[in-house]
């Protein structure tokens, strides 16, 4: 990955059967050091489209 690339991450959680019913979900990735490198909140970061989460 180069700096100033963008990429999207798609994610299936297989226990979401009714987002209506989902608050929010945090996606937080970190490195080994579990230093956060990126976090975002679905519906405010994240789409969900077709049950699967849509990480720009």
């Amino acid at each position: 990955m180069k700096q100033g690339t963008t990429y999207k991450l798609i994610v299936s959680i297989d226990k979401v059967t009714d987002i209506d019913t989902v608050d929010s979900v945090i996606f937080t990735f970190a490195d080994f050091s579990k230093t956060k490198i990126l976090q975002k909140t679905y519906p405010t970061d994240v789409k969900y489209i077709e049950k699967k989460f849509n990480i720009p």
